[in-house]
Order: structure tokens, then C-alpha cells, then sequence
């Protein structure tokens, strides 16, 4: 079962998919905003992105905590629509759930504006490389500087990282790891 762990939402039950989503445990997922509450002196007024969104868990436990605006991405039409039926019940109306294929969104960025969290939970399957070049693509017009990021893979995942994302930690529980990185948008001198 599912809960949101803190907020305003604090206790209340959120559907699962009954897809091949694998759902973060409360344990990893209360470290995990532990970790993004310090590292960005809380949530209020942010705006977060939440992809390969499953059941919706980390952009409403966001939303609780007092993120101002969440986008849930997710190709599963019938997780899609799993995020939609928990923001109803909870009457959370600054949800977008986008059902659309990750790579997809990250091409069409413009649209969507800049985010100050990110968490990034594709499948396990899913390839390193797949992973690179979607971080890649994140810092291409949707990340706010400062942004946090928060990748969930397997412990022996192994992706590479834009050099303008700055990786600042990474945890493991069991066979999940949890990495933090920090974007800084790099800035261009006059003297080019």
C-alpha cells in the first residue's frame, strides 16, 4: 500500500497501477524528500516533475509538502490515468499528468516551462545510456538553476551525467540507489 508520507495529504491511501510499475517503498521515498527538503530549504512554491510517474506518488507527496505545481509524465495510459483518479480523490488541482512517452516530453520541453525538483524513475530494464541522454535532455530548456534531481535505479546502474549537473550524493537501500545531482546552468562569457 501506498501513502503520502507528510503534508498536507499525510496518510491518505494513493492507487497503484496494476502495470509493470514498480512502486518506490516509504522507506526510500521518506529518505528521498528528507534529502530534497534539505538540500532545497523545503518545497513550497517549487515546481516538480515527476517522470515515468507510475502512480503519481512523488508528485503529489511534492504537491503535500507544499511544491506549488507538479507534472507527472507517464507512458502507461492506465497509470496515467491511476495519477489522475489519486489527485481527484485528493482534490489536488495543480497536477498535469501528461500521458506521453518520456523521450517524447523531454524533445517538446518549451512547453512544459523550468522545474526546481526533478525525479527521474524509469524502469530497471531501461538502458544506462537511455537514462544519459534523458538528463541530457533535461538541462536543454526544463531545469530552473539549482534544480535537484532525483534518479532511482538499480545499485549497479550506471549512467553518465552532463557536466552541467553536479552529482552531490547517492544512497543505496537493498537493490535501489538513489542519486542526487544539482544543476548549474552554465554561463557563457561576452568574450565568445
Amino acid at each position: 500500500m501506498t501513502r503520502v508520507i507528510a503534508g498536507i495529504h499525510k496518510g491518505r491511501e494513493l492507487k497503484v497501477p496494476k502495470t509493470v510499475t514498480r512502486p518506490t517503498s516509504s522507506r526510500v521515498r521518506e529518505a528521498v524528500f528528507s534529502a530534497a527538503e534539505h538540500a532545497l530549504a523545503g518545497l513550497a512554491d517549487l515546481r516538480v516533475l515527476d517522470l515515468y510517474a507510475g502512480s503519481g506518488a512523488n508528485a503529489i507527496e511534492s504537491i503535500s509538502r507544499g511544491a506549488s505545481e507538479a507534472v507527472a509524465i507517464e507512458r502507461d495510459s492506465r497509470a496515467a490515468e491511476t495519477i489522475k483518479a489519486n489527485a481527484n480523490q485528493l482534490k489536488i488541482t495543480n497536477l498535469r499528468t501528461v500521458s506521453m512517452d518520456v523521450n517524447v516530453a523531454l524533445n517538446n520541453g518549451a512547453q512544459f516551462g523550468k522545474f526546481d525538483l526533478v525525479f527521474l524513475d524509469p524502469p530497471y530494464a531501461l538502458a544506462d545510456e537511455v537514462i544519459s541522454l534523458e538528463l541530457e535532455l533535461l538541462t536543454q530548456d526544463w531545469l530552473a538553476d539549482g534544480a535537484l534531481l532525483v534518479v532511482e535505479r538499480n545499485k549497479k546502474s550506471d549512467f553518465k551525467v552532463p557536466e552541467s549537473i553536479q552529482e552531490f550524493g547517492r544512497k543505496v537501500y537493498g537493490e535501489t540507489s538513489i542519486w542526487y545531482g544539482q544543476y548549474e546552468q552554465i554561463k557563457k562569457s561576452g568574450l565568445e
